[in-house]
């Protein structure tokens, strides 16, 4: 949202870059649905299957309040479904910090956006 208010107060056209703004939104938006949930569905009360954070939660909380030596089947269950999962939506989030956002970044500052929280200007000791 910040880069996005940034490309709007730049003087060069910047529809395009707006438009990549939004779809990164978005991607992140996914991202974060992919982990927690999709929260739009669970404040209508509307059944939502577990998101890999409460299947995290549910093991990790049952196993420090227990006294029980290891972990129950259901426990080693559920950290079994987000470890195959997990592994796809890092790379996702990696994709997107490192690439598609860097990327939008770099376009941003060389329309001559103003300097955004997270991103590193370059500098031109010249100029």
């Amino acid at each position: 949202q910040a880069l996005q208010r940034a490309l709007a107060r730049t003087s060069a056209p910047t529809d395009s870059l707006m438009g990549r703004a939004r779809a990164l939104e978005d991607t992140l938006r996914a991202i974060q649905e992919s982990l927690g949930g999709d929260n739009t569905k669970a404040r209508y009360s509307e059944p939502t299957p577990p998101s890999l954070l409460d299947r995290l939660s549910d093991a990790t909380d049952g196993i420090w309040y227990s006294t029980l030596e290891d972990a129950t089947n259901t426990q080693k269950h559920q950290y079994d479904v987000v470890a195959a999962q997990f592994g796809a939506i890092l790379a996702r989030l990696r994709q997107f910090i490192n690439v598609d956002l860097a990327r939008l970044e770099a376009a941003a500052e060389a329309a001559g956006a103003p300097w955004t929280p997270g991103r590193i200007p370059t500098w031109d000791p010249n100029g």
